[in-house]
């Protein structure tokens, strides 16, 4: 049995030999049936294979196009008047501790004054109760006394209430000078309203001096 591709080379003597030493009448040149199985399986993988970079393609392009949206919205037109609030806020909230250390002191400030306003409230208070009682003693006095003698027997009154240093004459000169003023029978018939508007309205004056 010689095949058609080995019967074109004949030796010396003309005799047709087949050398390629395969015993069956297969063609050696020619593809068995598997492996045209096999290449055609190669063949048509490879379509697959063109498939898949196509839809990996489509991806990549898909999420840059939504990268690309997305970064357009956050380039969104900001008016310049929002952006100047904007950053005027982003400077205020990456304050340092500077700004921390200006609000504490404000506040040391704003207790000391609160301090002040009721120390005065306890002063216009102690002249209101002070100012009640000498009118009570003075008209006590008066009972008995002339006018003159009745406001010496309150001075002395006074006088006994006060440090040795302070003599009768300061006393009666200091009476006198808050009697011109403003007397104890005025300061004794202030409501309690009447002191909480003079209380505020010192610390109005206090503040605008």
């Amino acid at each position: 049995m010689i095949h058609q591709t080995c019967a074109g080379n004949p030796d010396k003597r003309g005799v047709l030999l087949c050398p390629c030493g395969v015993s069956d009448d297969r063609d050696p040149s020619l593809l068995s049936e598997e492996e045209i199985n096999v290449d055609g399986n190669e063949e048509s993988a490879r379509p697959e294979e063109t498939n898949s970079t196509s839809n990996s393609g489509r991806k990549k392009r898909a999420n840059e196009d939504t990268d690309s949206s997305a970064s357009q919205k956050s380039k969104k037109h900001v008016q310049p008047e929002v952006s100047n609030i904007l950053k005027k806020l982003i400077q205020e909230l990456s304050s340092d501790t500077t700004r921390l250390s200006e609000i504490k002191e404000k506040r040391a400030l704003y207790r000391e004054a609160e301090r002040s306003e009721k120390a005065r409230n306890e002063v216009i208070f102690a002249y209101y109760y002070f100012g009640e009682e000498l009118e009570k003693h003075l008209a006590h006095y008066r009972k008995t006394n002339e006018e003159h003698e009745a406001k010496k027997k309150l001075y002395d009154a006074v006088k006994d209430q006060l440090p040795k240093e302070v003599t009768k004459s300061a006393v009666r000169k200091k009476a006198n000078r808050a009697g011109k003023s403003i007397s104890a029978t005025s300061i004794s018939k202030l409501s309690d309203d009447d002191i909480k508007y003079v209380a505020s309205q010192v610390r109005k004056n206090t503040r605008q001096n």
